[in-house]
Formats: C-alpha cells, sequence, structure tokens
C-alpha cells in the first residue's frame, strides 16, 4: 500500500477514510466534545457486569421492589436507549407501580453514571446524538468533516443509529449497503424500517 501511495498518490494530497463502528466514532467524539455534558474527558465505560453493580446501588437507593430483577431493568434500560424513545413512554406498557419502579431505576441509574463520570456501551450513541442535536458549533463541525458517509449492514441498525446518521448527513452524501432479506438482529432492537423507507429518508439519493 505504501509503494502505490508514493508512486500514484502524493501522501500529501491524500486523506485516509475514517473507519470505525457506531459505538468507536461515539467515543472520539465524547472524547472530545463530552465536556459540554459534564463527562469527563477520561471516563469509564461499563460493561454489563459493571452495570448490575451499578443498578443493584440503585435498587437499595431508590427503595426498588424487591420482587423487580435487576437485568430485567437493565434490558428495560438498553431498549429504551436503542430505541430513542423518552423513558415514560417505554414504561407506558407496564401496570402503573410497575412503571412508577421502572421509572425510578432508570432515572437513578443515569444519575449515578453521571455522578461516576462514565458511560455505558448504549449511551457511545445515545451521548453523541444528543450532542449533535443540541448543539449546532458541535454538529457543524462533524458535518464539515465527513465529506461522504458508508454504511454497511444497513438492514441491522437499531433507531438510535439512524438518529445518529440523520445527524451526520446531510450535508455528506450517505451510502448504504444492506439486504432486508437478511435482517436477523431485531431480537437486539434492528429496525429493518431503516433499509425499507431508505429511499422515502434520502430521496436525493440515487
Amino acid at each position: 500500500v505504501q509503494t502505490i501511495l508514493h508512486s500514484e498518490f502524493p501522501i500529501s494530497n491524500f486523506q485516509f477514510p475514517t473507519l470505525s463502528t457506531f459505538h468507536s466514532l461515539g467515543v472520539k467524539m465524547l472524547r472530545q466534545h463530552g465536556y459540554v455534558l459534564g463527562l469527563p474527558k477520561v471516563f469509564a465505560i461499563l460493561d454489563a457486569e459493571d452495570q448490575l453493580k451499578v443498578l443493584k446501588e440503585v435498587f437499595i437507593s431508590q427503595n426498588i421492589d424487591e420482587s423487580i430483577k435487576p437485568q430485567v431493568v437493565l434490558h428495560f434500560i438498553h431498549g429504551v436507549k436503542n430505541t430513542g424513545l423518552r423513558v415514560e413512554d417505554a414504561a407506558a406498557g407496564l401496570r402503573g407501580y410497575m412503571a412508577q419502579q421502572f421509572i425510578a431505576a432508570y432515572y437513578g441509574y443515569q444519575a449515578e453514571l453521571h455522578k461516576q463520570g462514565s458511560v455505558d456501551l448504549d449511551d457511545l450513541i445515545v451521548v453523541p446524538v444528543k450532542l449533535l442535536s443540541e448543539f449546532s458549533e458541535i454538529r457543524s463541525y462533524y458535518q464539515d468533516r465527513f465529506r461522504y458517509i458508508l454504511v454497511d449492514e444497513y438492514q441491522d441498525t437499531n433507531p438510535i443509529q439512524y438518529q445518529f446518521l440523520r445527524q451526520l448527513s446531510p450535508p455528506a452524501p450517505l451510502f448504504v449497503v444492506g439486504d432486508d432479506a437478511q435482517s436477523i438482529y431485531g431480537f437486539r432492537g434492528s429496525d429493518i424500517a431503516n433499509i425499507l423507507n431508505f429511499e422515502r429518508d434520502f430521496p436525493e439519493s440515487k
């Protein structure tokens, strides 16, 4: 590759593309601009085990009903973040008392993460979406950085990843690769509507 670059493409005129997952791109954004939301430049990213530890502490501090399993609440939190729904809307299908318990656990969990200056894996997309949607200067900064955006396996994107892309493009043209017949991650929150509605949502695409 180096030989080709030096012989045919002067390195001074060559700009390497940014290659990343949604999550790794989110990490880079938070390292650089997360401070505007009160996130320290050096922050911890909690894994599933760490999340459960935090949630169990929240159960005690918020007096969450002992009959509720932390794993079930963690699944609920994951669903809230990946669909981009308000927590109250996500809990609408629960009975009154249970809805209150799940909502209290969610807000207690988020408050504890903020107190620790940490994020979970879902926040690596949720928080950048918040940055891009609420701070126009930051959104313009990243829109100017990317001339084109290509997404592979687009049929397996979820609603919050879709929102991420909507904030980054336009003005960068969006190119997606996917096959709606191969959508297999609905159980993880992927939404096949993202690819089925692509031409409607991005009418300038070809």
